[in-house]
Order: C-alpha cells, then structure tokens, then sequence
C-alpha cells in the first residue's frame, strides 16, 4: 500500500511539473498589445491626451516593450499658446511629466477613426506610408488591450477627423475574432454615452471585455482642474481605473465610486465579463512605481464636472484672469456664444461637412442629425468627405430652430412629475411632441410634498433638457421615468420632479408602420434615395388585445432606442421580435413589436 501511494504521489508531482511547464511555455508565447488613441484635439480636451500618455508610461513600467505599444495623439497640447510647461502634460495635480518619452505614432490628421480600425486589425497595407506605419500585428494567443479617451454621442465616438461608429467597431471585433487575432481583447473607453458603444451590441463567447466611463444614456466627467493650465487634467473614469491598476492596495474596482458626487456616472461593463477588470490588473504588474498617483490623492466635488460644462468653465475662469476690457469683451462674446448653442450648432457643423447622402432635404437632413433619435450621424460619412451644406445653411437653421424654442416657452403646456413617477408625454396620432424646456430637481417647497425648511432651488443643469429631447422629440408620445438614476441627484433630501414645457405641432410628414410578431423577423426598407427614421417602437400586447389591460414594454427596455440603433439612416434593416431583446412584459402571451417609421429625402 506505501508503495503505492509513493508512485500515485510521484505521478502527481510529474503532472503538476508537466502542467507548470505548459502554462509557463503558453506565458511565453502570449504577447500583449495596446492601441492607445486619444480621440479629440483642442486645449478644452487636455486631459484626454494626459490620460492616454499616462496610460503608455503605465503600460511601459509593467515591462510591455514598446514596440507592441500604438500611439495616436494629435499633439497639439505640447507646444500650445496656453501651455505654461512646454513639452510637459501632467495627469494629475502636481504629477509628473506623463508626455516623457511618449513615442507618439499617429499624430495629426492621421488621427482618424479609419486609421484606428485599420492599425486593431493589423492591416499594415492600408496604414503603409502613414507616419510609423504600426499596427496589432497580433497572433491567436495575445492580448489585446484598447484604450480610447475622446467626446462621445450615442452610438459613437467622435475623432477629430471623422466618427468611430458603433457598428464599424463590432464588425472590426467580429472580423478580428473570425482571423484568430486575439485570445482576450480588453477595450476601455472614457467618453460621454460610451456604453452605448457595446449595449446590447457587443457579442458573446468571444472572449470580449469592455469597460466603459458612462452607461449608453449618460454624459462622462472631468476632474482635477488646473488653476496655472486652466484646464481639467484628468478624466474621472480614467483617473479611477487606473489608480485601481496600479494600486495593490485596492481590491475592488467600483468601490472607487463611492467617495464620489453620486451625480457621476458610473463605469459600466460589457461584454465576457469573466474576464473582468481585474484582468488589466493581473496582466500589468507595475514594477516601476514612478508615475503611480500619489495614494493620498482623492477626488474631491470641486474636482470634478460634467464633461458638458467643460468649455464653459474653462472660459469663465480666462475671464475672471483678464487683463483689459478687449480681452474681457472677447471671452464674454464667446461665453455667449456657448450660452446661446445648447444644441451645439458647431458640432453640427462637423456632422454636416462630412456627411455623404446629398439626395436628402436640408432642412430634415440637419434636423434629424441634431434632434432626431440619439442624433446618430449618416451612416455613409466615411466613403466621401463632400458635403452640400454651408455653414451658413446651419447656422441659419440653428438660429431658426432656436427662436422657435423661445416663441413656444410662452404658448407650451408645463407638465410635473414627482420623483420616481412615470412621465407621459402625447400628441396623438397626427402631431408630434416639441420639447421646449425640461427642469429637474426642486422649486418650492410645496410640490411632490412639504418642505418649509428648504431655504433655495437645487437642480441639475448639465444635460436633462438634452435627456427629455433625446426621449420624446418628434414622436406622438413617449414615456420617462423620473427617477435620480436617469437625472441625478441633486437635493439629497429633498423629493424632486421633473418640468417638461412642450407642444403639439402638426406633422405633415407620413409615416410608415410595420408589425414583427413574436419570434419572428420582417425587413425595413425605404428606396435608395432616403434613409429610415425610427419614430417609435412598442412591444408587447395592447390593452384590446390583452383583457382590457395594456402589458407594453416602453422604457425599461428601451424598445424605440434599440429599434432605432439598428436602423436610423440605413436605406434596410432587419429587426427580430424577440424576449431577449426586448424583454418579457406578458408572461406565457404572444407578442408582437410595432415599429413607426419614415423615410426621410428625396431630391432638393
């Protein structure tokens, strides 16, 4: 019986060397690759190209050789007119210098969605000739880590020069997966409505892991504002994820959250989420401790802002500083100017340059890309860089669209809505909602309860006008919920309620509707010559068809939103109605998903 048990114990050990030996020649084979990119340009954005640079000297004292490190930073910020340290970025108050050493092999122009696609996916025939000509050249066995900072939209991510669309990032991930590029792919993206990017999107049982700053429907946040440099040196989501993969002291990821304004967005993860955020942290063992945060560094309230406010407050601060009054007059011209474009008219204006679709109207043109579903931009930007629109026809159609907002806050009926409620907004069948003003927080001490001892307002003022439009504009009804998740909170305790001013405007336009019964998928289509417009999509069973008691599914699974994200500005799509996308709302019932629809052009 020893004897046995002595060879039983030896051919475990055998097998355990055997499998050590496996594993560590498996290590040895696995490379791990990063493509940094820093999506925008500008010095309101500084601490997009901070973030990234510090993300490279991360990546580099955890021992990943250069060589498997792609940098694209448009590289303007160095050398700027507003840098008191040239050649210097910090990342954090007074932290080092994170631009040091940076091999930077996209800069400029060559910073584009295009390129960005083109370098993850190894394609070194397209990226010949381009600056260093880098790309993934990675094999079945490595890792991949993406990091992107920039401005985002729903469905979007916006480079300087053009758009990382949603669906040409899933088609690269799914080509990639198919060719045996990766054994991980781990993306991290710091931009407003970055969720929006893998919700619902991203497949799975490809061994896919995203971890983004903000849900689809949310704005990202700034932080650590830089009196010398007038500008935030950081990113909350950026500032957090790494802090926790540097720090070996921090065992969970989201309880970084906690000391934080609970008005900030929460990261959010898509995605093989086995694989985790802890992955990063296992992969980059830092050894060089010399770009670590200080531990003693917190993110305090002041710290922090809604990357929305982020221009605003940079030119309120240069304005407070200035010297004489043809300064001050200039930076008040051009605080107005931010004041008087909520609509942001010259970010349009980029949608606009770059759009490719020419048979479509004008005015529905600019006026579906500004206010219509999620203002996802034309689907066909990237194939041609001409555009017939002027700046003048947007600016005149910004004007335009902003008197009328003015003319119809007096004439609009104010709806109230307590906390935790459900707003319902209608116009029937042949007119659609104009959304003229939305509040959100409190206004007196009286409505949604009594509060004699509530001394001022409280609201929030970054973005629920913009949330209520998003919602309901255009469309013959639509619902919210007014809970703080969807707007924050701004009075703690205090109950809030959202204001919504809007009006009922005759729609001449015809609209199109389809049925997709349960289980089942049907086709949208409009001619060549227009693109389809999601107006509404409801799913479930109506109250005639389901004993006098509606079960629809509105807003909790965003039905309309999913609709409209596979076909807004596609001349076909095809939709299925099932309970995996759109949920259940009546057990053991059947189905179906009415979706309204126009489509949009024609010739000018």
């Amino acid at each position: 019986m020893e004897i046995f048990v002595c060879r039983l114990l030896a051919y475990v050990l055998i097998y355990m060397e055997y499998t050590f030996i496996c594993i560590k020649t498996q290590h040895m084979q696995e490379k791990i690759w990063a493509l940094l990119a820093a999506a925008s340009y500008g010095w309101d954005n500084y601490r997009h190209q901070a973030d990234i640079s510090h993300a490279y000297q991360m990546l580099r004292s955890s021992g990943i050789p250069k060589e498997n490190i792609i940098i694209m930073i448009y590289n303007d910020l160095t050398c700027h007119t507003n840098n008191p340290t040239p050649d210097k970025l910090v990342n954090a108050p007074d932290g080092p210098n994170v631009y040091d050493g940076v091999p930077i092999d996209y800069s400029s122009k060559d910073v584009t969605a295009e390129n960005f696609l083109n370098i993850l996916k190894g394609d070194k025939d397209a990226m010949n000739g381009n600056r260093s000509g880098k790309v993934v050249d990675s094999g079945p066995d490595d890792v991949i880590f993406v990091n992107i900072a920039g401005n985002g939209g729903p469905g979007y991510v916006s480079f300087p020069e053009d758009f990382l669309f949603l669906d040409d990032f899933l088609e690269a991930i799914n080509w990639m997966y198919d060719n045996h590029k990766y054994s991980k792919l781990i993306i991290y993206v710091e931009a407003s409505y970055a969720g929006s990017l893998f919700h619902k999107t991203l497949p799975d049982g490809k061994n896919v892991y995203a971890l983004t700053s903000t849900g689809p429907f949310r704005t990202s946040s700034a932080a650590y504002w830089d009196e010398v440099r007038k500008t935030y040196l950081s990113d909350v989501f950026s500032t957090l994820w790494m802090t926790y993969t540097q720090d070996e002291k921090i065992s969970k990821f989201n309880l970084l959250y906690d000391t934080l304004d609970p008005n900030i967005s929460r990261a959010e993860e898509y995605g093989d989420l086995k694989i985790g955020v802890k992955k990063l942290k296992t992969i980059l063992e830092t050894t060089d401790k010399r770009m670590l945060r200080n531990p003693s560094t917190t993110l305090h309230l002041k710290d922090t802002v809604n990357s929305i406010n982020v221009p605003l407050n940079i030119l309120q601060s240069r304005l407070k500083d200035a010297n004489n009054s043809k300064q001050r007059n200039k930076l008040k011209g051009e605080i107005k100017q931010l004041k008087d474009d909520p609509y942001n008219c010259a970010h349009l204006q980029k949608f606009v340059n770059i759009c490719s679709n020419k048979g479509l109207k004008k005015d529905l043109v600019v006026k579906a890309i500004m206010y219509g579903k999620d203002a996802y931009p034309p689907r066909q930007s990237s194939q041609n860089g001409s555009c017939s629109f002027s700046p003048g026809t947007v600016k005149s159609f910004c004007s335009k669209y902003k008197r009328k907002v003015i003319s119809h806050k007096e004439k609009g009926e104010w709806k109230i809505v307590c906390q935790d409620s459900i707003l319902e907004l209608t116009c029937g069948t042949s007119k659609y909602i104009e959304i003229n003003d939305a509040l959100w927080g409190r206004f007196d001490k009286s409505t949604c309860g009594t509060y004699p001892d509530m001394y001022k307002n409280c609201t929030t003022v970054d973005d629920t006008f913009i949330r209520v439009f998003e919602r309901c504009q255009f469309k013959s009804h639509c619902y919210i919920n007014t809970t703080i998740t969807e707007f924050g909170e701004p009075c703690v305790y205090f109950n809030k309620y959202l204001m919504v001013n809007f009006a009922c405007q005759y729609d001449p336009i015809q609209y199109e509707t389809v049925t997709v019964e349960q289980s089942t998928s049907k086709y949208i289509k409009c001619d060549k010559k227009t693109s389809i417009i999601i107006i509404n999509a409801h799913w479930g069973r109506k109250a005639a068809e389901n004993d006098g008691v509606n079960c629809l599914s509105y807003l909790s699974n965003y039905t309309t939103d999913i609709v409209s994200a596979r076909c807004d500005y596609m001349h076909e799509c095809k939709i299925h109605a099932h309970t995996d996308w759109f949920g259940d709302p009546c057990l053991g019932k059947k189905k179906h998903l009415n979706i309204t629809y126009q489509c949009i052009g024609g010739k000018k």
